[in-house]
Protein backbone atom coordinates (compact mmCIF):
# COMPACT_ATOMS: atom_id res chain seq x y z
CA UNK A 1 0.00 0.00 0.00
CA UNK A 2 1.64 3.16 -1.20
CA UNK A 3 0.65 6.71 -0.55
CA UNK A 4 -0.23 8.83 2.43
CA UNK A 5 -2.67 7.81 5.09
CA UNK A 6 -3.17 8.69 8.70
CA UNK A 7 -3.50 6.02 11.36
CA UNK A 8 -3.99 7.41 14.84
CA UNK A 9 -1.42 5.52 16.92
CA UNK A 10 -2.56 4.16 20.26
CA UNK A 11 0.70 5.19 21.98
CA UNK A 12 0.08 8.91 21.38
CA UNK A 13 -3.10 8.97 23.41
CA UNK A 14 -2.53 10.08 27.02
CA UNK A 15 -4.72 7.49 28.79
CA UNK A 16 -8.09 5.98 28.05
CA UNK A 17 -10.17 8.66 29.77
CA UNK A 18 -9.91 11.18 26.92
CA UNK A 19 -12.48 10.61 24.17
CA UNK A 20 -11.01 10.43 20.66
CA UNK A 21 -12.69 12.22 17.79
CA UNK A 22 -12.15 10.36 14.53
CA UNK A 23 -11.89 12.81 11.64
CA UNK A 24 -12.88 11.88 8.08
CA UNK A 25 -10.11 10.03 6.27
CA UNK A 26 -8.58 8.49 9.40
CA UNK A 27 -8.27 5.06 10.99
CA UNK A 28 -7.94 4.13 14.68
CA UNK A 29 -6.75 0.73 15.95
CA UNK A 30 -6.16 -0.14 19.60
CA UNK A 31 -5.51 -2.99 22.00
CA UNK A 32 -6.79 -0.85 24.85
CA UNK A 33 -10.21 0.47 25.81
CA UNK A 34 -10.96 3.87 24.29
CA UNK A 35 -14.03 5.95 23.66
CA UNK A 36 -14.02 6.89 19.98
CA UNK A 37 -16.67 9.02 18.31
CA UNK A 38 -17.27 10.58 14.92
CA UNK A 39 -20.02 12.29 12.95
CA UNK A 40 -21.36 10.58 9.83
CA UNK A 41 -23.77 11.52 7.10
CA UNK A 42 -23.05 10.01 3.72
CA UNK A 43 -19.64 8.98 5.13
CA UNK A 44 -19.28 5.45 6.49
CA UNK A 45 -17.41 3.93 9.43
CA UNK A 46 -16.49 0.27 9.66
CA UNK A 47 -15.81 -1.03 13.17
CA UNK A 48 -13.94 -4.30 13.73
CA UNK A 49 -13.69 -6.06 17.11
CA UNK A 50 -11.70 -9.08 18.24
CA UNK A 51 -13.43 -10.23 21.44
CA UNK A 52 -10.67 -12.67 22.45
CA UNK A 53 -7.72 -10.29 22.05
CA UNK A 54 -9.74 -7.16 22.92
CA UNK A 55 -8.51 -5.32 19.82
CA UNK A 56 -10.79 -2.80 18.16
CA UNK A 57 -10.63 -0.53 15.17
CA UNK A 58 -12.70 2.04 13.30
CA UNK A 59 -12.31 3.98 10.08
CA UNK A 60 -14.19 6.98 8.65
CA UNK A 61 -14.30 7.24 4.87
CA UNK A 62 -15.93 9.73 2.53
CA UNK A 63 -16.01 8.10 -0.91
CA UNK A 64 -16.40 4.48 -2.03
CA UNK A 65 -13.22 3.85 -4.01
CA UNK A 66 -9.92 5.16 -5.20
CA UNK A 67 -9.32 5.47 -8.90
CA UNK A 68 -5.64 4.60 -8.97
CA UNK A 69 -2.73 3.60 -6.72
CA UNK A 70 -1.71 7.25 -6.31
CA UNK A 71 -4.93 7.88 -4.39
CA UNK A 72 -4.18 5.49 -1.52
CA UNK A 73 -5.94 7.26 1.31
CA UNK A 74 -8.42 6.22 4.01
CA UNK A 75 -10.81 8.81 2.65
CA UNK A 76 -11.69 6.05 0.13
CA UNK A 77 -13.70 3.10 1.42
CA UNK A 78 -11.86 0.33 -0.40
CA UNK A 79 -8.47 1.50 0.90
CA UNK A 80 -9.76 2.41 4.39
CA UNK A 81 -11.37 -0.99 4.91
CA UNK A 82 -8.33 -2.87 3.61
CA UNK A 83 -6.10 -0.78 5.91
CA UNK A 84 -8.38 -1.43 8.90
CA UNK A 85 -8.19 -5.18 8.39
CA UNK A 86 -4.43 -5.09 7.76
CA UNK A 87 -3.81 -3.23 11.04
CA UNK A 88 -6.00 -5.68 12.98
CA UNK A 89 -4.10 -8.64 11.54
CA UNK A 90 -0.76 -6.97 12.40
CA UNK A 91 -1.89 -6.87 16.04
CA UNK A 92 -2.58 -10.61 16.04
CA UNK A 93 -6.24 -10.90 15.05
CA UNK A 94 -7.45 -13.39 12.47
CA UNK A 95 -10.35 -12.76 10.09
CA UNK A 96 -12.43 -15.63 11.44
CA UNK A 97 -12.62 -14.08 14.92
CA UNK A 98 -13.56 -10.54 13.91
CA UNK A 99 -16.96 -8.96 14.43
CA UNK A 100 -17.89 -6.08 12.13
CA UNK A 101 -20.44 -3.27 12.30
CA UNK A 102 -21.04 -0.58 9.71
CA UNK A 103 -22.52 2.87 10.37
CA UNK A 104 -23.46 5.81 8.14
CA UNK A 105 -24.20 5.90 4.44
CA UNK A 106 -27.09 8.36 4.62
CA UNK A 107 -28.42 9.99 1.50
CA UNK A 108 -28.77 13.33 3.20
CA UNK A 109 -28.50 15.66 0.23
CA UNK A 110 -30.65 15.81 -2.85
CA UNK A 111 -28.05 14.84 -5.43
CA UNK A 112 -30.55 13.98 -8.14
CA UNK A 113 -28.72 16.24 -10.60
CA UNK A 114 -25.54 14.21 -10.12
CA UNK A 115 -27.15 10.90 -10.98
CA UNK A 116 -25.86 9.13 -7.85
CA UNK A 117 -26.06 9.18 -4.05
CA UNK A 118 -22.70 9.12 -2.27
CA UNK A 119 -24.04 7.39 0.84
CA UNK A 120 -25.62 4.63 -1.21
CA UNK A 121 -22.41 4.13 -3.23
CA UNK A 122 -20.38 3.90 0.00
CA UNK A 123 -22.62 1.15 1.38
CA UNK A 124 -22.79 -0.72 -1.94
CA UNK A 125 -18.97 -0.80 -2.11
CA UNK A 126 -18.86 -2.53 1.30
CA UNK A 127 -21.54 -5.04 0.34
CA UNK A 128 -19.49 -6.03 -2.72
CA UNK A 129 -16.27 -6.56 -0.71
Amino acid sequence: MRGFYKVIPDKHIPGNSIPIFLYPGTVFVSKGAHEVFTVLGSCVSVCLWDKELKIGSINHFLLPSKHNEASDSPKFGDFATELLLKKMLELGSCKEKLWAKVFGGANQLNNSGLGYQVGQLNVEMLLRS
